[in-house]
């Protein structure tokens, strides 16, 4: 967290940080370091933090080797850091720094192993000692050695989330954790060591992580040990052979949504999720025949996982980009990132990320509620009827508002009309909210509320729409409200363009280059820059004459939601079938939003999909051309591409070419093109691809 990084090595625990690198190691490892690298800064951890590991029957020596699953994974030669006085290895004249290049004619994969041996047999080394300028043999004859040297070889450092740090002691299993605040009368940094006596059940090359729930999590890549947790205060374990698992766990990884990844020997994975097992295996899913030794969770969501000496799996968890949420008509986003709906059971739900929380009659609402918006202060505001009465409320937790104990506020306008339009309802940039009616019964006036933060005003229907269906703001600060006709109003007068009198407008949104954009019933999509009209209808591109919903994505993209599916406009083409085809507007008007995290929500009446693009570009090549082309200069081009991970299958995509630093041609589905009488010299092509989903 202080942006320096740590390292687990066989030597012990590296930190590299802004002034020099520094090495957490045992006083034995660090005699021998000084020997080999009398430059490594060292840092003589406690005696008491390095357990002690016996000598045995042997050569009495230790040695480090630089790599251990086998000699494919390199010849690095093993190392002797520490001998037993007067133990065979010294007595045989091998010495601390020695390079051990075999082992009985090989290099082994166990060196711990191929050292050790039953008493009074002979082992033969072949050593290299610097400045000796060849390799020579030593022949030990091993013994039972007593005692024993500390040794700090380290598998694996984590940090948690106070910032203490976690290693994973790779000989004998113990977990040991470092403080470097000081804490105590002592005022010095602290270390803990976790043994089998606290509970711990350790096996060799621990690997560590912690749980959102700050669990300490470690796994052992040993047969004779299971999964352990700490809660901080006890050690507890579970074995996940007695799941139709394997104890041998080589990677640990928890994933945004809390579930715990645990990959294993002959590629079996583990998930643990909602206080539940899942194993997944490699004879029913796609996983690699071999020790998964290694997870990433990836920014798409995306789970990664190694195989050793496999190949690499890519799962697709929690990068799904469809999520559905039946019943509820998503409304807004609130500037500290809740999202707010309205429910099919005319109440109001709020979503903070972790919590649903529903609103209605007894919380001081309306009793029907059509939609919301919510202002840069953060105020929710909603809108609907309330007992045959137009009526809007107010929420605000942090003002006292209303009935004590509800925090709603609600005022009825029974003058305007028998509820409000949901999608009218708007602040404007001077900050006033904006409110159309919606079913104006006799008596009625209809028309448009302003509400200024201290008063309301009333325009009503008579003069202008009695029944608006959409509104919106140009950059130049115009409003505009559509039904049949469009009205704008710029402060002062309301003016109706005469090119708008036979539409009759279902959407609107102010676009970022200024520019108004018009969804219609039966005339399709309307842009006009303050000048001119441009139309769009399906020989243009559309899905459907029929816009009920039209939205700028921050992007600068054009989303028109039609009967006949979701149409994307890029500034040059439309695409008719930009999400798939069963993904269509159901004469809900208005409906299409995104929220800050770039989501695009689609309101389908009784339920709202979220969207989340992808953007990961599709690649392209060409796979047709030559280097040179004779007189009189025409020649074929042609490419292709492909969309990462085939998440849009080849056939699908849309590609444009730009020749000579021209213009871009239109998106389509062509890919070659025959490019005639092109003048001598040298030319340039370029062509891109996109993709709907």
């Amino acid at each position: 967290s202080n942006r320096s990084v740590w390292a687990a090595t066989a030597w012990g625990a590296l930190h590299l940080d802004q002034q020099s690198p520094t090495l957490y190691t045992t006083k034995a490892m660090g005699s021998a370091l000084r020997v080999l690298a009398p430059d490594v800064p060292l840092s003589i951890v406690p005696d008491e933090t390095a357990p002690t590991r016996s000598w045995g029957e042997g050569i009495g020596a230790k040695v480090i080797k630089g790599s251990y699953l086998g000699k494919r994974r390199g010849k690095a030669p093993m190392v002797v850091w520490a001998l037993a006085s007067g133990g065979p290895g010294e007595v045989a004249g091998l010495k601390v720094g020695d390079l051990i290049h075999r082992v009985d004619t090989i290099l082994p994969s166990l060196p711990h192993l191929a050292l050790g041996g039953p008493a009074g047999t002979e082992v033969t080394l072949v050593v290299e000692r610097v400045p000796r300028p060849e390799p020579f043999e030593i022949k030990i004859t091993r013994d039972l050695v007593e005692g024993g040297v500390p040794d700090f070889s380290i598998s694996d450092v984590y940090e948690d989330r106070d910032g203490r740090l976690w290693f994973g002691l790779t000989w004998g299993g113990e977990i040991l954790s470092y403080s470097s605040r000081a804490t105590g009368s002592s005022g010095a940094a602290t270390w803990q060591l976790y043994t089998t006596a606290d509970g711990l059940e350790i096996g060799t090359r621990p690997k560590i992580t912690q749980s959102q729930d700050g669990v300490i999590w470690t796994i052992s890549n040993d047969h004779g040990a299971g999964v352990n947790r700490f809660d901080g205060k006890a050690w507890t374990h579970i074995r996940l052979s007695e799941l139709k698992g394997i104890d041998v766990n080589t990677s640990i990884l928890e994933t945004a949504d809390g579930t715990i990844w645990i990959g294993q020997l002959l590629g079996h994975l583990h998930a643990f999720r909602n206080g539940t097992w899942t194993l997944y295996k490699p004879s029913t899913e796609p996983l690699p025949w071999a020790r998964i030794i290694a997870l990433l969770e990836t920014s798409d969501g995306a789970l990664w996982m190694a195989g050793l000496g496999k190949e690499a799996v890519r799962l697709e968890y929690g990068t799904d980009p469809w999520t559905t949420y039946e019943g509820l008509s998503f409304q807004c986003e609130a500037p500290d990132g809740s999202l707010w709906f309205v429910s099919l059971d005319s109440s109001v739900v709020r979503f903070d990320g972790k919590q649903w929380v529903r609103y209605d009659t007894d919380d001081g609402l309306m009793n029907r509620p059509h939609g919301l918006t919510s202002t840069p202060e953060g105020t929710v505001w909603v809108a609907g009827s309330h007992h045959q009465h137009a009526a809007t409320a107010q929420f605000d937790p942090s003002a006292p508002s209303g009935e004590v104990g509800k925090p709603w506020s609600i005022q009825v306008h029974p003058r305007l009309s028998h509820a409000i339009d949901h999608n009218t309802i708007f602040q404007s940039f001077d900050g006033s909210l904006w409110f159309g009616a919606h079913d104006v019964w006799a008596g009625q006036a209809g028309g448009i509320l302003r509400f200024d933060g201290s008063s309301w005003e009333h325009f009503p229907g008579s003069e202008i729409l009695f029944t608006p269906y959409a509104a919106a703001q140009r950059l130049d600060g115009t409003l505009c409200f559509g039904g049949g006709p469009l009205f704008c109003f710029d402060g002062e007068t309301w003016v109706s363009p005469e090119e708008s009198k036979p539409w009759m407008i279902h959407d609107m949104d102010g676009a970022a280059d200024g520019a108004l954009w018009i969804g219609t019933r039966t005339y399709g999509a309307f842009r006009f820059d303050g000048q001119t009209w441009k139309q769009y209808r399906v020989q243009d591109g559309l899905a459907n004459n029929q816009v009920d919903a039209i939205h700028q994505t921050v992007d600068g993209s054009i989303w028109a939601a039609t009967p006949k599916g979701i149409s994307r406009f890029d500034g040059q083409t439309w695409i008719a079938h930009a999400l798939p085809a069963n993904i269509r507007s159901k004469g809900r008007r208005g409906g299409l939003q995104q929220t800050r995290d770039g989501a695009l929500w689609i309101d389908l009446l009784r339920q709202t999909i979220r969207y989340n693009p992808d953007n990961h570009p599709p690649e392209t090549q060409i796979t047709l051309s030559v280097k040179e082309v004779s007189q009189p200069g025409n020649t074929i081009l042609a490419w292709t591409g492909t969309d990462p991970w085939h998440a849009t299958p080849d056939e699908e995509l849309h590609y444009s070419w730009c020749l000579d630093g021209g213009e871009w041609s239109e998106f389509s589905h062509g890919k070659s093109d025959v490019f005639l009488s092109l003048p001598s010299g040298d030319h340039t092509f370029v062509t891109c691809a996109i993709k709907c989903v």
